[in-house]
């Protein structure tokens, strides 16, 4: 037992041991990870959490392969010129992000290239890996290294912060369980899922069945309804609250705008 808890601390301090390698995809060269089946706690149940990141659920996902990286303009310019994405007419660095990219042109990027945009269950478990991670890289906010607090390219107190290439490293690991990189920060990311929302436009707790709620169990969630917002998870450049990086917080945006702050990934079946 006592070999098992140091087992255990030294993973979950070490997440980058249980990566994978990446496999190139043919149609953009994004590096993808594999994010193997198996099942974690969606969402929260900390009581100073906001009350849309509940109720807390175990959920059952099959594999799927995800984007390592957030699609860089570079990649996203293919799309364009196949006319399958209308231009963001936003002056590029072709190694940044996409940015000013609606729910519509993102969803055809990912049709483009074989995939689809993750559900928010999908990108939550690339994030917590079976563990459940509070954060892509663990359970804290403070490297215990070198006792500085952990960002993934955030705005942070007393920083200028602005978007950075979808393939540098942060100054900490900050990479998921599965080797997925920046879902914490850098740039938010659109995700399938409809928002559901009160009358005040809130976030509202998640919609299960019955069944689900009695079991406190779920497979492959996803939220799909007639809103005209989508879920969007993950901070960016602009967040300027640390404890906003964690996996289950979420925001939401409406799907026929666009902004400097919203990006995105893609996901794919189980090669």
């Amino acid at each position: 037992m006592k070999f098992y808890k140091i087992f255990l601390i030294f993973i979950l301090t070490n997440p980058s041991l249980i990566a994978n390698e990446a496999v190139i995809r043919q149609a953009d060269q994004m590096p993808t990870v594999k994010v193997k089946a198996g099942e974690f706690f969606f969402g929260s149940d900390e009581p100073m959490h906001y009350d849309f990141e509940k109720p807390i659920m175990t959920v059952k996902m099959k594999e799927f392969y995800m984007d390592k990286y957030e699609v860089s303009n570079q990649q996203y310019n293919l799309c364009i010129q196949n006319k399958k994405c209308k231009d963001t007419k936003k002056t590029k660095d072709l190694t940044l992000p996409v940015q000013k990219v609606t729910w519509k042109n993102a969803q055809n990027y990912c049709e483009f290239v074989g995939g689809s945009l993750p559900s928010e269950a999908q990108w939550e478990y690339a994030a917590k890996g079976d563990l459940s991670l509070s954060f892509p890289w663990g359970n804290s906010l403070v490297d215990q290294k070198s006792k500085t607090l952990i960002t993934d390219n955030i705005k942070t107190p007393g920083s200028v912060s602005g978007l950075i290439p979808t393939t540098k490293a942060s100054a900490l690991n900050t990479d998921s369980p599965f080797g997925v990189s920046h879902l914490a920060g850098n740039i938010s990311e659109w995700t399938l899922d409809d928002a559901i929302l009160t009358e005040s436009m809130q976030l509202k707790p998640r919609e299960y069945t019955k069944k689900e709620l009695k079991k406190r169990r779920a497979s492959d969630y996803l939220f799909l309804g007639q809103s005209k917002y989508k879920v969007v998870k993950g901070s960016s450049f602009q967040t300027a609250f640390p404890l906003f990086q964690r996996s289950s917080f979420k925001t939401f945006y409406p799907k026929e705008n666009s902004s400097l702050e919203l990006g995105f990934r893609c996901v794919s079946k189980s090669k």
